[in-house]
C-alpha cells in the first residue's frame, strides 16, 4: 500500500495492484 495526498489535502492508501492497472490503461485517469 502507499500513501497519497489529493491536491484537496486528503490522504488515501493506494494499493500497488491498482497502480499496474492504471498504467496497462492510462486512459482512465
Amino acid at each position: 500500500m502507499i500513501s497519497l495526498t489529493r491536491f484537496n489535502g486528503t490522504q488515501f492508501w493506494l494499493n500497488a495492484e491498482l497502480i499496474e492497472t492504471v498504467e496497462a490503461t492510462p486512459d482512465v485517469i
